[in-house]
């Protein structure tokens, strides 16, 4: 609930600012992923740092990469915000917090029918580290990997591609909704590394070369 509430919030926000401010609107944004890679280092230093550690982190991403979510979120984002018209990059953001969202409540209460792509993040861990000649390069590609693990679901599918399709229709016309719905939840489905930063970085990119 929190990236869906953050993220629609986000939205909003560059929907009202970016008119006025046009790119610097991205600066509020790159603050927050600037203060939450500098948290962690300060965190005994305040007890609310505790607090979201133990309240809302997995643990997974505590022993790896604390507050990974919004980093990657703010990062994902940003490129759609310094890049497109404010219509677009409001739609981008909402495809990725609405349609992401919802295909998580949904995959975890009713899903029933897996679909064959693994939704593991510990993609990188199941291959061959052989292959990584460059120890940068490998663990790069692990902090990109998903954190969680599961399969999906067909109707984690559905629930995005709908939920993703209404979010994006407020800020995009129609036409622009149901493609941008339909990419993102085809990247959310099939590619193997964090949402939060492939499905918005994937969606800007196709968005500058494809869509008027």
């Amino acid at each position: 609930m929190i990236h869906l509430c953050g993220g629609v919030a986000i939205g909003l926000g560059v929907y009202l600012l970016k008119p006025v401010y046009g790119p610097l609107t991205a600066i509020p944004v790159l603050a927050g992923v600037l203060l939450f890679l500098i948290l962690p280092k300060l965190g005994r230093l305040f007890h609310i740092h505790n607090h979201l550690m133990t309240r809302y982190e997995r643990y997974t991403d505590i022993e790896a990469m604390p507050y990974k979510g919004a980093i990657y979120y703010g990062i994902g984002v940003a490129p759609a915000i310094l890049l497109l018209e404010t219509n677009m990059a409001c739609a981008i953001i909402m495809v990725l917090s609405v349609g992401d969202s919802i295909s998580t409540i949904v995959g975890k209460t009713i899903g029933r029918t897996p679909v064959g792509f693994r939704d593991s993040k510990s993609f990188v861990n199941e291959m061959d580290r052989s292959r990584f000649k460059n120890k940068f390069i490998e663990r790069l590609m692990l902090k990109l990997r998903r954190t969680h693990t599961g399969y999906k679901t067909l109707e984690g599918f559905v629930g995005f591609l709908f939920s993703a399709f209404i979010g994006a229709a407020v800020f995009a016309g129609l036409p622009k909704a149901i493609f941008l719905a339909g990419v993102g939840a085809f990247i959310e489905l099939l590619v193997p590394f964090d949402d939060n930063l492939t499905i918005p970085w994937g969606l800007t990119v196709i968005s500058l070369l494809f869509l008027p």
